[in-house]
């Protein structure tokens, strides 16, 4: 009986080792299981840190754009002030011009005669309505011009508020 206890003995201490070796087993596979979980964390913090530099490449790029498109607007705004100064500076001198030439050739015809003097009245008159006529015309252009420079200021202003944005988003992203 003695050799049936020894065996018995002899199976418990086989079954003892295999527990530790199960468990031995599950250790080694948690173990696996985080260091997958630290390389996939790895990757992502890669892939993250990589979107947020083509982000800032991207910013940078708008930036630039931003910058450009303001200059162009500056430069806009400025060659609109100075055509719309001259339109406004050229038609006064030439509606002065206008006015001089009728009124000379108004106290001519009236020094000629008084029938005449009709007559040159109504071509002045044909003149001064001509010279109003040109006059609307060049205070069209000149309210043209400043309504060039507000859409180019609007586009100015657009141009920031889409850089706002994007920094905006970059600055999130760096958060992350």
């Amino acid at each position: 009986m003695s050799d049936k206890i020894t065996v018995a003995e002899s199976i418990r201490r086989v079954a003892v080792m295999f527990q530790n070796m199960v468990e031995a087993a599950d250790m080694l596979e948690s173990i696996g299981s985080l260091e997958q979980a630290k390389a996939e964390a790895d990757a992502a913090r890669v892939a993250a840190e990589a979107a947020r530099n083509s982000a800032i490449v991207e910013a940078e790029k708008v930036a630039q754009t931003v910058n450009a498109a303001k200059t162009e607007a500056a430069e806009l705004i400025a060659d609109a002030k100075f055509k719309a100064s001259d339109l406004e500076v050229g038609a006064h001198a030439k509606a002065d011009e206008i006015i001089a030439d009728a009124q000379r050739a108004a106290d001519a015809i009236v020094a000629d005669s008084a029938g005449a003097a009709s007559q040159a009245v109504a071509e002045m008159t044909a003149q001064i309505v001509q010279m109003r006529l040109t006059l609307a015309t060049l205070t069209e252009e000149v309210a043209k011009a400043k309504t060039d420079k507000e859409a180019a200021e609007a586009d100015t202003d657009a141009a920031q508020a889409r850089l706002a944005s994007i920094q905006e988003a970059i600055r999130k992203l760096a958060a992350v």
